[in-house]
């Protein structure tokens, strides 16, 4: 049987979802930040940080949208303001999710309180999905299916 390659494995589709499912089924250790707050209260910006996003940002409801947690410029911001990034009665942190997440996770709030929760039946789906469009011969796309599979069943 033929090796499994990134060239016979990526066919027309999407080249994010195979570089997620590459990561994932390679033990990738590879990740990306989020910002989220660990309190009761909320996500609230300082008045400090607010003022320098509003310079780049212009909808002060965008300001909250969840996108902007992994931005390279706000976690600019987070790295050199540290405790002063929010507002009082805020504890915002960084957390480190692996890669192949990065379209499969959500921020879920209660009474300010949040978590980062990832979706794993939806990643896994989507991988899937993807395997099964792709340009592998049947027996390949059993092997990678069984690999994802597999990779859930273990802590990763």
């Amino acid at each position: 049987m033929e090796l499994i390659t990134k060239e016979n494995f990526q066919s027309n589709y999407d080249e994010k979802k195979f570089n997620s499912l590459y990561s994932f089924l390679s033990d990738s250790k590879e990740t990306f930040r989020v910002l989220y707050n660990k309190c009761y209260g909320g996500f609230i910006y300082s008045n400090e940080v607010k003022e320098l996003l509003k310079e780049k940002i212009q909808s002060q409801v965008m300001l909250y949208d969840d996108k902007f947690r992994s931005d390279p410029y706000v976690l600019e911001l987070y790295d050199q303001l540290k405790d002063k990034f929010g507002n009082q009665g805020t504890k915002i942190e960084v957390k480190n999710v692996p890669i192949y997440f990065k379209s499969h996770f959500s921020i879920e709030e209660y009474d300010g309180l949040e978590r980062i929760v990832y979706r794993e039946s939806n990643f896994k789906l989507s991988m899937i999905t993807f395997v099964l469009k792709s340009e592998l011969n049947p027996e390949q796309k059993c092997i990678v299916i069984q690999m994802i599979l597999d990779k859930f069943s273990k802590n990763y």
